[in-house]
């Protein structure tokens, strides 16, 4: 790989040269340095150009780097200790004079402490020109009375790239916030924004990316510091809109192709270079002395910044002439590759320009595994991909590409101006019109099936099972967003059914599920909903993804609360399934257990109960009593009855699935487990609290030993045995157990899972019972109002904590409000349960004690009841 000149300005930028000289007079390998220190070549070339700010680490990188190149005498370490320690003090005396912070630099460096900076944003490329529209856009940015600046023009102009050179030197100036979203699509832009609320704190803790979006405007209209939010490739003015701060001091600089978008703020054109910028930069890159032919590449690639930065990278690296450039130029087949240039929206001499520097990025690796990376980058999201994605590439059936095949293919597309590196160093970009011209390279000639099929054998080994989806958010979100390209870049090419399409549709489908296991579910909603209506029209609506995708759009509806919605959807699954595999089928059985959980969950427990009854038998007949999805309709169908107070009944039907579970799987495997968690919460529940705790100490020493202790189901346990000592009166021992795992749920689950509000709903209860009422009340409020919003105010963990609020209300002696919130909860759980449930007693027995102003008497609230048999994954 050619090495660039570093920018020369600076102590900082001089050692650094001063060090590539010593590199390349030795002839020290690259590779092999980066290897020794640790760090990859992308870092290294930058260190090396100078594109940092602070002096290198003398001890982590000048000391090894030197020995290496030196042979390690101690008279060149001395030398190059006090060139060391003399750029030190030169670059503290220009810091003092200066008043300013200097920041981290370019790829791979760290940020300075206290700011913040989110998202891909380009490193700046080779040649950069420093347009006049860069100083328009920091004037407009400067005026008090604009906060938004509209940046427009033609594809390949280099929007992007003047919105990115406008924020690295704001990173570099040390604003506090730096933001890089994209913003092409609804999806693409409430995921940025939400990612940028998560860095700030502000997110919506419940995990909807579009309150997150809501909750950074209105915390950006009121933020005192320093704070750029650039939202690229911006699509539709109605969607980014209502995302725009309404006042305060954050800058927002928009991306478009669209000229409505000057509507939202300071309009900024950005136009094709100049014939004099131009020229003057195919020049500088090519180092050639031939005005006239740079004028004439110029005229035929109609000053096209993107294409004049192909141009230039062919030219220099296969050592051509101007003339002889535009030969090449004009022999290369565009509408043969492409066909006719969809839209007419970019010239046919920039396409060419830009598959004349790939096809000799491609011809200059015999492995093909540059030409696999940049199809692969073009096929998913524009807005980055992670070198560490890419690297299962290698793993393919190239031709033995070697341990650094993919570092030497990576360094070919950036030496070529085909792919940039992010300012974080960690992530590959690629101009969008270059994506779109090798997508459609791939779609004329029929490569398209060999690109998704890689792109995909990426993919689906990283799509982690769903119970792990609420810790790995930030890489589920990527992963959502690199399927989804996917699919769109496939659209226009989709037939009939085939592996590749159901491949995708699957991963789609998998998408849907984990937005549902962050609790996005206007996302979830929203993709569950195209993925139905794709598999309808793509593969029938009898196909058996297509009732897939329909169960899993009904439960995305029950997680959000939206239960007539998934009742109906489960309904029409179970008929279709019915229909089309018969009512014995196992995914009909499925379906079945769907519903019934979908009704219990509506508070309708006897037509819960009925469904979970018929499911079990068929179970039964079907399956075998001993088959796993026949034990689980037991557990449900045991959770059924306790909730409609048949709690004798559940109990026996619990402890028969324990008995099961153990002579089936064993006494230590993890449904055993939950099985006997559910007969300890029983007992407990039914005055049997001596035989609990020892069933519940035995289940938490055995999920801290397979599990781990920051596992769910190790949290439960811990929750379970607490609840036990505080209904023995041991408030003491319970408490630190009821703290300890709330810390931990906020830690590993977020503030406001369902798991975690338990566990704050049962500390408040021991700290009642502990006689810390204010403490106790002020943990209920804060569950309560949680709960109202997350659950909704009709649930029955919401009513849970109603009543437990009004009973501490009534302990402290605030007696005319606990009376209201107790007849409310009665009227709610009287509409809801019926008049004999078993909480709709334990409300009236609250309300008349808070009438008869017995406070003395007053009991204080049991734990939250951790029965039924599996909530929230238990």
């Amino acid at each position: 790989m050619e090495e660039r000149a570093g920018p020369g300005g600076g102590p900082v930028a001089r050692f650094c040269a001063e060090l590539k000289g010593l590199r390349q007079d030795s002839g020290y390998d690259m590779r092999m340095l980066a290897r020794q220190l640790k760090i990859s070549r992308a870092q290294l070339y930058a260190i090396l150009d100078g594109q940092i700010k602070r002096p290198p680490d003398w001890a982590a990188f000048v000391r090894p780097l030197v020995e290496a190149c030196t042979g390690g005498g101690p008279g060149d370490v001395a030398q190059w200790r006090l060139k060391h320690a003399v750029m030190v003090e030169l670059y503290e005396e220009l810091r003092r004079q200066d008043h300013t912070r200097p920041p981290a630099g370019a790829p791979a460096a760290a940020i300075p402490r206290g700011q913040i900076v989110v998202g891909e944003i380009p490193c700046e490329p080779p040649g950069f020109v420093a347009r006049e529209a860069l100083g328009r856009l920091a004037a407009a940015m400067e005026r008090r009375s604009v906060a938004v600046g509209a940046v427009t023009g033609l594809r390949g102009v280099g929007k992007t790239q003047l919105a990115a050179a406008y924020a690295r030197q704001r990173v570099s100036d040390g604003w506090e916030l730096v933001g890089w979203v994209p913003a092409e699509t609804s999806d693409a832009l409430l995921t940025g924004l939400a990612r940028v609320a998560d860095r700030l704190g502000v997110a919506d803790p419940d995990g909807d990316s579009r309150e997150s979006a809501r909750r950074l405007q209105e915390h950006l209209s009121t933020r005192p510091g320093t704070s750029l939010l650039v939202l690229d490739n911006a699509a539709d003015p109605d969607v980014v809109r209502p995302f725009i701060p309404a006042a305060g001091r954050t800058q927002v600089i928009i991306t478009s192709t669209d000229q409505a978008f000057t509507e939202l703020g300071e309009p900024v054109a950005v136009t094709p270079f100049s014939r004099p910028e131009s020229a003057a930069y195919l020049a500088a890159r090519t180092e050639l002395d031939d005005q006239d032919g740079a004028e004439e590449v110029a005229t035929v690639l109609g000053d096209l910044p993107i294409g004049l930065a192909q141009a230039a990278a062919t030219i220099r690296h296969r050592h051509l002439t101007y003339p002889r450039y535009l030969d090449l130029l004009r022999s290369v087949p565009v509408r043969t590759l492409l066909g006719a240039v969809r839209g007419g929206d970019y010239r046919h001499s920039a396409a060419a320009a830009l598959l004349l520097s790939v096809q000799a990025a491609e011809t200059a690796d015999p492995t093909g595994l540059t030409g696999l990376v940049l199809r692969v980058v073009a096929a998913l999201t524009p807005h980055g991909t992670r070198r560490e994605l890419l690297a299962g590439l290698t793993a393919s059936s190239w031709s033995s590409p070697g341990e650094d095949g993919l570092d030497d293919a990576l360094d070919r597309c950036v030496s070529g101006s085909l792919l940039t590196w992010s300012v974080a160093g960690d992530a590959v970009i690629m101009h969008r019109l270059l994506g779109r011209v090798l997508r459609e390279r791939d779609q004329a000639g029929a490569d398209w099936p060999g690109t998704v099929t890689a792109a995909l054998d990426l993919l689906e080994p990283r799509l982690f099972p769903l119970e792990g989806g609420w810790a790995k958010r930030e890489q589920g979100s990527e992963l959502i967003a690199q399927i989804e390209a996917l699919w769109e870049g496939s659209a226009a090419m989709v037939g009939g059914p085939g592996p590749l399409l159901l491949r995708q549709l699957r991963a789609r489908s998998w998408a849907v599920g984990q937005l549902r296991a962050t609790a996005d579910f206007n996302r979830a909603i929203g993709y569950g909903k195209r993925l139905l209506t794709d598999c309808a029209r793509i593969l029938g609506p009898d196909h058996v993804e297509t009732l897939a995708a329909r169960e899993n759009l009904a439960a995305t509806y029950a997680s959000a609360g939206q239960l007539d919605e998934a009742i109906s959807l489960h309904r029409q699954a179970l008929a279709d399934r019915e229909r089309l595999l018969g009512p014995d089928h196992p995914d009909t059985l499925a379906s079945l257990n769907s519903l019934a959980e979908a009704c219990w969950a509506a508070a309708r427990p006897g037509e819960a109960i009925l469904l979970h009854e018929r499911a079990l038998v068929s179970r039964e007949r079907v399956l075998g009593p001993d088959h796993p999805d026949t034990l689980l309709s037991c557990l449900d169908l045991a959770s059924a009855y306790w909730t409609a107070g048949r709690r004798d009944e559940a109990l026996e039907r619990f402890q028969r699935t324990l008995a099961s579970y153990e002579r089936i799987l064993g006494a230590h495997h993890p449904d055993t487990l939950i099985a006997r968690n559910n007969v300890a919460a029983a007992y407990a529940l039914t005055g049997r609290v001596d035989e609990a705790i020892p069933l519940h100490q035995q289940t938490l020493a055995d999920r801290q030993r397979l599990l781990g202790p920051d596992h769910p189901d190790t949290l439960y346990s811990r929750n379970n045995l607490a609840h036990c000592y505080q209904l023995l009166g041991r408030v003491d021992e319970a408490i630190p157990l009821h703290q300890q795992t709330l810390a931990d749920r906020e830690r590993v689950l977020g503030p406001v899972h369902p798991a975690t509000l338990l566990s704050r709903d049962n500390l408040a209860a021991a700290l009642a019972a502990a006689g810390r009422v204010e403490e106790a009340i002020s943990l209920h409020q804060q569950t309560l109002a949680d709960r109202e919003r997350v659950l909704g105010p009709d649930h029955q963990e919401t009513l849970r904590s109603r009543d437990h609020l009004a009973v501490a209300l009534s302990l402290a002696g605030r007696r005319e409000e606990a009376v209201l919130l107790h007849q409310q909860v009665l009227a709610d759980r009287e509409r809801l349960l019926g008049a004999d449930h078993p909480d709709t007693l334990a409300s009236r027995e609250h309300l008349e004690q808070a009438q008869a102003q017995a406070q003395a008497q007053t009991r204080s609230p049991e734990p939250a009841d951790p029965l039924p048999a599996r909530p929230m994954g238990e």
